[in-house]
C-alpha cells in the first residue's frame, strides 16, 4: 500500500496535475461522493481552488474549460465512454444506448431510439403529457379557487408524479397512475438511491468482477435491483400486449422493431430491460428537475414571472373556464407548435434554470484511447485515463458567464443562443458553448427535444391556469436545501434551487400553494 501511494503521488503520469492528495491516492473519496449527493458541489469547490484541471481520483481528471468540452465529447474526440459505465452493464447484464462503450453499437442503438422521436411521434407523446397534465390540474383545482389558495404541495413531488405517469405512457403505453393512486407511488421512491448506487459501483470494478457490490453497498444495491425488477416486469407485460397493439406508437415498439427488421441485431430481454430502465429515469427525473427549478427561480423573481405570464397570455389569449374544472380549453390551446415556440422568454427561463441547476450536474467520464489526447491545446493526457467536464461547475464559471450565479434569462435572448431574435450585444460575455445540460456531441441526450416539448407545454399550462406562491420558510430538503439560510456545506445561497447529484438528480420542494387565475 505504501509503494502504491508513493507511486501515485510521485511517478504516476498524472502526478503533476493539481488536486487534493487524498484523491490521488485512492478512489475511496470518489466513490463516497457518488453516494452523498454533493459531488457536483465538490467539483466546483475544487476547480475554484486548483484551477481548470483537477485530479479527482488516481486515474481521472476533471477539466472545467470551454475547449475541453469539444476535445473530450466531440464527434472526433479520441475518447470512448469510460469503463465506469461497466457498472451499469454489469448490473443490467447487458449494454444500453447510454452505457455501451463500443461506438458502432452505440450508434446503432441510438439511431433506433432517434427514429422513435421524430416530430410526428413527438406529437403523439404530447397527447400523453396532456392527459396526465389534466389529472394534475384537476387534482390541484379540487381545493383551489379564484379567491382561495390551495393546500400546500411539494412541487418536486407533484411534477415527478406527473412525469412518471407520462413516461409510462411514452415507453410502455401504460400509465402507472402514481398521481391518483397512493398504492402505486412506491415505484418512484427508490430511483435516486438506485442511480447513485450503480454510479458508485461503476468505480468499484474489482468488486463488481467478484460480485461483492452488495457487500459494500447493500442498501443502494437493493434499490438497484428493485429498479431492474420494475423495468423487467413492465417489459414482460408490454410484450404480452404486443399482438393486440398493432403498430405500436411507444418507445418500446421501436426497440422491438429492431429485432423484426434486423434479426442479427435482435434485442434479448436483458437488452430491453437495460434500455427501458434508463428511459424511466432519464425521462422522469431529469425533466422533473428542469421544470421544478424553472418554477422555483420564477417564484424567486416575481418581475420575471410577470413578464413570462404576459408572454403566455398574449400568445394564448383564450381564458380558462373558471367554473368547469374538466374544461378542455387549456389542452386545446396550449400545445407545441409555432405559437408556443414564439414564447422566447419562456424558453430562456428554461435554459437559465438548466444552466444554474442542471439535471445531471456532475461529470460524465470518457476514457482516452490509444495515442492520447491533447485537451485545450495545452494538457496532454495519456491513454487509459478518464477525463470529463463537470457540468454544474462549468455552467457557473465566472470566466464564461457574467454574474454566473444570478438567474438572468435575458442572457439567452442575445445572439448565439437557440432563442436568439436580436443582434449580439457588444457587452455580451456569456459563452453559450459551455451550456451542456444534455451533455455534448454524439452521446448527448437523445430525448432532448421530447424534454423541451414537455417542459414548455407543462410550464405554459401551469402559468396560464394558476397563480403560485411559495410557502413562507419553504425549504427544499430539511435545513440544507432551498429557501433557507445556512444551507449546509456548499449550499449557502438561499436563492439557488439545490439538487443532489445522484448521477441524475434528486431534490425536494419548494412547497407552494396554487390559486386559479
Amino acid at each position: 500500500i505504501l509503494l502504491i501511494t508513493l507511486y501515485r503521488l510521485t511517478l504516476h503520469p498524472l502526478a503533476d496535475y493539481p488536486g487534493p492528495g487524498y484523491t490521488a491516492i485512492s478512489e475511496a473519496y470518489n466513490i463516497f461522493s457518488c453516494l452523498n449527493g454533493e459531488r457536483h458541489l465538490q467539483f466546483k469547490i475544487w476547480h475554484d481552488r486548483y484551477g481548470p484541471v483537477v485530479r479527482y481520483a488516481p486515474n481521472r481528471l476533471s477539466f472545467c474549460d470551454e475547449k475541453a468540452i469539444s476535445d473530450i465529447y466531440g464527434v472526433r474526440a479520441n475518447t470512448q465512454k469510460s469503463q465506469m459505465y461497466g457498472g451499469f452493464n454489469h448490473v443490467f447484464n447487458a449494454t444500453s444506448s447510454l452505457t455501451c462503450t463500443d461506438r458502432k453499437e452505440h450508434t446503432f442503438k441510438r439511431r433506433a431510439i432517434n427514429n422513435a422521436l421524430q416530430p410526428a411521434q413527438l406529437k403523439i407523446f404530447e397527447k400523453h403529457l396532456t392527459k396526465n397534465m389534466d389529472i394534475l390540474t384537476n387534482d390541484v383545482l379540487k381545493d383551489a379557487s379564484s379567491s382561495d389558495w390551495s393546500s400546500p404541495h411539494d412541487l418536486s413531488t407533484l411534477i415527478h408524479r406527473l412525469l412518471t405517469d407520462m413516461i409510462g405512457d411514452v415507453v410502455f403505453s401504460k400509465s402507472w397512475n402514481v398521481q391518483i393512486s397512493p398504492t402505486k407511488r412506491w415505484i418512484e421512491e427508490f430511483f435516486p438511491l438506485a442511480t447513485s448506487g450503480v454510479h458508485a459501483a461503476g468505480h468499484m470494478l474489482l468488486a463488481l468482477k467478484l460480485n461483492l457490490q452488495s457487500v459494500f453497498l447493500p442498501r443502494t444495491m437493493a434499490s438497484v435491483y428493485q429498479w431492474l425488477a420494475v423495468a423487467r416486469s413492465q417489459c414482460e407485460e408490454r410484450i404480452q400486449r404486443e399482438e393486440s397493439m398493432g403498430d405500436g406508437k411507444d418507445l418500446f415498439s421501436s426497440l422491438l422493431r429492431i429485432s423484426k427488421d434486423i434479426p442479427a441485431k435482435s434485442l434479448g430481454m436483458n437488452d430491453l430491460v437495460a434500455e427501458t430502465a434508463i428511459m424511466i429515469v432519464a425521462g422522469a427525473d431529469t425533466t422533473t428537475t428542469a421544470l421544478t427549478a424553472t418554477l422555483f427561480y420564477l417564484l424567486m423573481h416575481p418581475s420575471i414571472l410577470h413578464l413570462v405570464r404576459q408572454e403566455i397570455d398574449a400568445t394564448f389569449p383564450s381564458p380558462i373556464d373558471s367554473h368547469d374544472t374538466t374544461s378542455n380549453l387549456s389542452r386545446t390551446t396550449i400545445e407545441n407548435g409555432a405559437s408556443l415556440s414564439s414564447c422566447k422568454l419562456l424558453r430562456a427561463c428554461i435554459d437559465e434554470a438548466l444552466r444554474l441547476s442542471p439535471p445531471g450536474p456532475g461529470l460524465f467520464p470518457r476514457e482516452v484511447l490509444a495515442g492520447g489526447l491533447l485537451v485545450a491545446d495545452k494538457w496532454y493526457v495519456p491513454a487509459g485515463v478518464d477525463v470529463g467536464v463537470p457540468i454544474y461547475a462549468v455552467q457557473r464559471d465566472a470566466r464564461y458567464w457574467r454574474e454566473a450565479h444570478t438567474f438572468d434569462p435575458f442572457r439567452w435572448l442575445l445572439s448565439g443562443s437557440p432563442t436568439s431574435s436580436s443582434p449580439a450585444s457588444e457587452s455580451e460575455t456569456d459563452h453559450h458553448n459551455t451550456f451542456m445540460p444534455f451533455n455534448f456531441g454524439r452521446t448527448s441526450c437523445v430525448g432532448k427535444h421530447l424534454a423541451y416539448n414537455a417542459m414548455s407545454v407543462t410550464l405554459a399550462r401551469i402559468l396560464k391556469t394558476f397563480d403560485l406562491e411559495m410557502e413562507s420558510g419553504s425549504q427544499v430538503s430539511g435545513s440544507k436545501f432551498g429557501k433557507s439560510k445556512g444551507g449546509g456545506w456548499g449550499r449557502g445561497n438561499k436563492e439557488e434551487f439545490q439538487v443532489r447529484d445522484v448521477f441524475s438528480s434528486a431534490h425536494q420542494g419548494p412547497v407552494v400553494r396554487f390559486r386559479r387565475r
